[in-house]
């Protein structure tokens, strides 16, 4: 019983509060572009370890969300 409540609380209540307090000193359009890593890793890691299979638009959508972190990264380096 306790372990279970120890991995909820790691997986839902400490990750969460660990995302947000990350996302603190970014801007709004940014935070999102870099949320939207999460979907990404998921996909990826079901292609590796599922071996699941990916359709053109979901390569494109995955290469759109690099592009972006890329630019957002580089903006960041220009500004500075």
């Amino acid at each position: 019983m306790f372990a279970s409540l120890k991995f909820g609380f790691l997986s839902t209540v400490l990750a969460f509060c660990l995302y947000t307090s990350g996302l603190k000193n970014l801007d709004n359009g940014k935070a999102s572009i870099l949320a939207s890593v999460e979907p990404v890793a998921a996909t990826l890691i079901g292609v590796i370890l599922y071996k699941e299979t990916l359709s053109a638009g979901e390569i494109f959508g995955i290469i759109l969300v690099m592009v972006a972190i890329v630019m957002c990264n580089l903006t960041n380096k220009d500004k500075k």
